[in-house]
């Protein structure tokens, strides 16, 4: 591997974490309690306009807007769609985080979270990473991008021209450390909020499709950003809740 990404994880160690916002940081508190209280979770969640209006539309996922919601109070999505719903909600903050500061600091690349539907899905073969996470919740993360974007930030991370990406596996290889310190960063932020977890090892591949779990007991949020001549939509999926 080259010398620019053995340096990514001493260079990821020596960033601060950034503090979640006080909405965030006790919702994820009463998640990560054994004996969590969906009465306290509610009054944390109705107390953030922006809380509310993501476990709304989590628990309507079918619906194209506010107006088509099945599921119209808080305290019913959370009956509906169980705590896994909350988990998501902890969960965003801390990933855009991680994600910004690793793609400015490693590649220089500034990205901006928007909305997913503002951008142009993927079309055809692309690149996807998928993490794994396990412990008080069970799930998976999957980040995707195109080959060309996924070339051009390998490229710049290692300090060459795209061209000279003389192999799949030196491209694979390269995004798999960046999103490892993505992950890094990630969990880090979760435990330092009380929600311990463990993370997989990243696994990155071409792939041409673009289909997350439908399973009854999941669920999903989807989260995009913009950056120059990058688009990387993100989902979460969390498709366990053991006890």
């Amino acid at each position: 591997m080259s010398r620019g990404v053995t340096n990514f994880h001493g260079s990821a160690r020596g960033r601060d974490l950034e503090s979640l916002p006080e909405s965030v940081a006790r919702l994820t508190q009463l998640v990560a309690r054994r004996d969590a209280d969906l009465e306290e979770i509610a009054a944390v969640v109705a107390g953030d306009a922006e809380l509310s209006r993501r476990l709304l539309e989590i628990a309507n996922p079918r619906a194209t807007g506010a107006g088509l919601f099945v599921v119209e109070t808080i305290e019913e999505a959370l009956l509906r769609a169980g705590l896994g719903c909350a988990l998501l909600l902890t969960m965003s903050h801390p990933l855009t985080s991680a994600i910004v500061r690793t793609f400015r600091s490693m590649a220089g690349i500034q990205l901006v979270r928007t909305p997913p539907e503002d951008l142009t899905p993927l079309r055809g073969r692309h690149l996807r990473g998928t993490i794994g996470f396990h412990g008080r919740m069970e799930g998976t993360i999957e980040l995707r991008m195109s080959l060309r974007a996924a070339r051009r930030v390998a490229a710049t991370v290692l300090g060459i021209p795209p061209k000279d990406l003389e192999t799949p596996d030196l491209l694979t290889d390269t995004v798999g450390e960046l999103l490892n310190i993505v992950s890094g960063d990630f969990k880090s932020s979760l435990c330092n909020a009380g929600l311990r977890c463990r993370l997989s090892p990243p696994q990155v591949e071409e792939t041409d499709g673009c289909h997350y779990p439908k399973k009854s007991d999941a669920c999903f949020e989807c989260m995009a950003f913009r950056g120059p001549a990058l688009k990387l939509f993100v989902g979460i999926v969390v498709t366990q809740w053991p006890c």
